[in-house]
Parts: C-alpha cells; structure tokens; sequence
C-alpha cells in the first residue's frame, strides 16, 4: 500500500507546526503542503489547525483525525517491515509493557517467545498505562501487557496473573515491627510514590478516597517511576511507599523490606494481556496466554 502524501504532511505537520519546516523535511514546497492540508479538511469539512499568535495548533478535530492517521501511517510501516523480514525469514514484534509489569515479566517473555520462535526480534517499550493505550490504539504494538482491561471493543484483554498492593518500609522502619498499624499513623512518614498516572499510584489513591482521606494529608518528598530506584531508597529507610507485592518479594523474602500489617488495607489488581482483536488466532498470542496461565498457577 502507498500511502497518500497528504498522510505524511498532516503528521508531519502536527509535529513541526510549521508549513517551512514541514516541506523542508518532506521535500515539498509550501504550496504543496497546505495543498494537502486543503484536500483533508475539504474531504472531512472541517479544520485541522489555527493560528495561536504565530504558532499553529490542531483543532479537537485535527487532533481527533491526527490518530487515525497515524493509524494509518502504523499500518503501513508495520506492513513494509513484515514483508522485509518475511523475505529474510525474520520476525520482529514490538511489546508494550507497564514499568511494574516489565519488573518481573521482561525475562519470562523472553523465554517464551524464544523457545518458539528462534528467528525473531522483540523490542519491549516501558510507557505509563494511558500512553500504553493510546499507542495501542495506533497499533504501534502487537500487543501490550497492561496493569487493567482496555475499554476499546477491538481490542481483547486475558487476565494473567493476580497481584495486590502492599505499603513497603525497610526492615530498619520504626513500624516494621509492628501489627496493626493504621493508615492515619503513616501521615508523619515520607513517602516515595511513583507518578499520578501510573496504575499504582491511582489505585492508592481511589482507596484512600474510598476511606474518607486523601494524599494531600501525607508527605510525598518524592515521585518517580522507577522501580528499582524507589525500592532502593525505601530499603535505605528513606521512606514509605506502595508498590506491587510481585515486583518486591524477593526483598521482602530476604528481610531487606517489609510489607506494613496495615490494618484495612486491601487492593487487588490483576495483569493484563492485551492485544488486537484480529489477532485473536496469533500462535504467538495464543502461546504466551498458555505459558503465562502455566507459570503463574
């Protein structure tokens, strides 16, 4: 498929805001660029951009069309890319992953997709789970592994594996040795939380909601989405934070942190594979909801 030209000066246009900048780097001159700019808007009867002093800006339904369009362009480069590699007996698969899912999935995967298919490439994208979604949606990836369902009816979600949330210290906290804590005696601690976007720090939140309270009332000294980093520094006896039981049992397991007996304190959550819907029949797909069901019985 060849792509209409007016495709590339949309998003490229999108990306620069910039008629001269555009041309430049499609080659084509001014004139040819608010051609096709003309053309779309024409088709759709709407307008993609407006002027905002001296930059340009999409509209709600610029920015609306711009997805499909980059749907379009995705599908096209994915497209060429698998005829590449079909000629040379290759395969390469993108996988987007939440940074709590790729903690302690990365290497199963791995393993996995291997065993089976020796002539492939895998390139795993760590994302918040809001941008995980709206890449999927552009089908930058085969498939993602996500902390909850996609609501978007083409694509289709298998729970993998059930996990909970657990307040973690280092085995050095005053309260680490103690039972029965309440939430209302950790507003003197520091906390050490990952972002407001991730799954995590929202599920936290929605039960301190649910409980009459709120983040406000605790000191967060410091937000950041890695992991590891936040796991270090809490082992340091920096702080307080709440993470999956999944991504930090082998510490809890070897006394360097502890899950707080806080009392009431209950979030579930499962893990999701997600992918297209017609990609319901992948053999692929089909292996690694087996292997994962398998591995986490």
């Amino acid at each position: 498929m060849i792509l209409n030209p007016r495709v590339f000066s949309f998003i490229t246009l999108s990306e620069t805001k910039s008629f001269t900048r555009t041309g430049d780097l499609l080659h084509l001159t001014q004139p040819a660029i608010s051609q096709h700019i003309k053309s779309i808007e024409e088709e759709f009867g709407v307008t993609l951009f407006e002027k905002n002093g001296r930059d340009l800006v999409l509209t709600k339904e610029g920015a609306y069309l711009l997805k499909y369009f980059k749907r379009m362009k995705n599908v096209d480069d994915a497209m060429h890319q698998a005829i590449d590699e079909y000629k040379q007996n290759r395969r390469r698969i993108d996988i987007g992953m939440t940074p709590t899912a790729s903690e302690y999935l990365i290497p199963r995967l791995f393993t996995i997709i291997f065993s089976r298919t020796p002539r492939i490439s895998v390139n795993f994208h760590v994302h918040p789970m809001v941008e995980l979604y709206e890449r999927m949606k552009t089908y930058e990836f085969d498939f993602s592994i996500c902390d909850e369902k996609m609501a978007d009816r083409k694509f289709l979600s298998k729970r993998i594996m059930d996990d909970r949330l657990g307040l973690i210290v280092s085995n050095k906290n005053h309260f680490a040795g103690e039972s029965g804590v309440h939430m209302q005696d950790l507003r003197g601690e520091k906390f050490i939380l990952r972002h407001g976007k991730s799954s995590t720090r929202i599920l936290f939140e929605d039960w301190l909601t649910l409980h009459e309270d709120n983040i406000s009332r605790y000191n967060v000294i410091l937000e950041i989405e890695s992991i590891p980093i936040i796991k270090e520094l809490v082992s340091q006896n920096h702080g307080v934070t709440v993470l999956p039981l999944s991504v930090c049992k082998d510490e809890i397991k070897e006394g360097i942190l502890k899950e707080l007996e806080v009392t009431g304190f209950t979030i579930r959550r499962g893990t999701y594979l997600i992918y297209p819907e017609e990609a319901k029949e992948s053999t692929l797909i089909r292996q690694i909801m087996i292997s994962l069901d398998q591995a986490t019985e």
